[in-house]
């Protein structure tokens, strides 16, 4: 009988094996160790494992609330493993996340999933309604032809812009919270945002230290000494496979080619680095960035939905 319980030491390893499988999460061992632990004081958080008798990980579910987001919401993910469908451990897992959520206050429960029909089944049962959808796209770096897109750079130049890495620029705690600064500003300009971001401690420990982070893929335009935007590059070790992670622009220097050039940029710094296919999430109402994905050329994958049930 699969049993539920808290996350051992050993379970990190093949928990973060399948977030990475299933949500292209750059998630190491180490990173999910820290997420066990990323929390503000006033954080509710579950994680829980779905194990076989042998001790094997069939499952995981996790529900978060933290103090900056809406209050009553909650975020619930419930991940089994591909050789344990059908055998109703999502279900268990579900009222695990649903059970938790419920009991600390919760009014609204958010949560993640494939778009195939399975899972917006497993969804609609437990009477989850469809609120957005997004989706990974993908670019082959080998076959990725720059002469279209490098007017934009030579534009920004002219205008007086400089381009750098956070490397460069040094990881100092000045130039980390104007980095984060800039994350927050064009992170709450997208759709999914619900109008909340992280403080800057919660993104110092989930970003700036996770295994995928590196400065020198942090690629940065600048008027002055002001960040006015960013490309970001983050390469999943175990894979080679690289994530252009965020593109954000200040909102006073949109319209003058600032997404297109850093990504650019990171698109040369993951060829730098012998990366072949390089991917990027992106909401499917963010019409503006999409329209410079297609083109680059990126293609589009299988997404996922966030649906939301009230409690």
């Amino acid at each position: 009988m699969p049993k539920l319980r808290d996350p051992y030491p050993e379970d990190h390893a093949p928990l973060a094996a399948l977030l990475g499988e299933h949500w292209r999460e750059f998630t190491s061992p180490e990173d999910f160790a820290r997420s066990l632990e990323n929390r503000a004081p006033e954080s509710r958080v579950l994680h829980r494992v779905l194990a076989g008798a042998g001790g094997e990980v069939l499952g995981y579910g996790r529900a978060i609330h933290h103090p900056w987001q809406s209050a009553g919401t909650f975020e619930g993910l419930v991940l089994v493993h591909p050789g344990a469908h059908g055998r109703g451990l999502g279900q268990l897992l579900a009222d695990e996340v649903w059970t938790f959520a419920r009991r600390h206050g919760a009014t609204r429960l958010r949560a993640f999933l494939h778009d195939d029909p399975a899972s917006l089944a497993f969804a609609r049962r437990w009477g989850f309604t469809v609120t957005h959808h997004a989706f990974v796209s993908r670019l082959d770096v080998t076959t990725f032809d720059e002469a279209p897109f490098v007017s934009a750079l030579e534009r920004a130049h002219v205008s007086g812009l400089r381009f750098t890495t956070l490397a460069r620029e040094g990881m100092t705690e000045q130039s980390k919270r104007a980095l984060y600064a800039l994350n927050r500003a064009a992170g709450l300009d997208v759709p999914d945002s619900g109008g909340t971001f992280p403080p800057y401690e919660h993104f110092d420990r989930q970003v700036f230290r996770a295994s995928w982070f590196d400065p020198s893929g942090q690629i940065l335009a600048v008027d002055g000494g002001r960040y006015v935007g960013l490309g970001a590059l983050g390469v999943n070790a175990g894979s080679g496979v690289g994530e252009n992670a965020f593109t954000g622009v200040d909102r006073a220097y949109r319209g003058r080619g600032l997404a297109t050039a850093p990504k650019l940029l990171v698109v040369r710094e993951a060829r730098r680095r012998g990366v072949r296919l390089l991917e990027t999430g992106n909401d499917s109402r963010n019409a503006p960035i999409l329209r410079v994905n297609r083109r680059f050329g990126y293609v589009p994958l299988p997404g996922w939905f966030t649906v939301e049930a009230p409690l």
